[in-house]
């Protein structure tokens, strides 16, 4: 059984060869490709929290508000902006 392996090897050299090359190309793009991923994610983390600031409340809704609704926030002392 060994010699048939080897003998196929031998004679299948290119083809095990591009086989290998492709394989190794694959391998290569994969990881690079999650270290740019990763790279990119902590980079919009960074700019997400940098852009929050040091906040302390949110306001969650379904959908967007409208001004009426942020007069009427600031119509209460807890969510004045100082």
């Amino acid at each position: 059984m060994r010699k048939l392996l080897l003998r196929s090897l031998f004679h299948y050299w290119r083809t095990n060869a591009a086989v290998l090359v492709g394989v190794a190309t694959a391998v290569a793009v994969l990881a690079g490709a999650l270290l740019v991923g990763e790279s990119v994610r902590e980079s919009l983390r960074r700019i997400a929290l940098r852009q929050l600031g040091r906040t302390e409340h949110v306001v969650q809704g379904g959908r967007f508000f409208g001004e009426g609704f942020s007069r009427g926030c600031c119509a209460f002392e807890l969510f004045m902006v100082p």
